[in-house]
């Protein structure tokens, strides 16, 4: 799973270079547990819910 997230990702930036295109993502909330009940900043130290989160 991880190979499939890193390369969909990296072929979309490719993409967008290609074009002078910007590309947001967002994140999700596999990335962390919400064991602290409050806002996750992007500094924040993950703890993944599932394998889609480790990816």
């Amino acid at each position: 799973m991880y190979k499939v997230n890193f390369e969909n990702v990296n072929n979309l930036t490719l993409v967008c270079k290609r074009n002078n295109m910007t590309l947001i993502c967002t994140s999700t909330d596999y990335m962390f547990d919400d064991e602290k009940g409050i806002l996750y900043l992007h500094d924040c130290i993950s703890n993944p819910i599932n394998r889609y989160g480790l990816s």
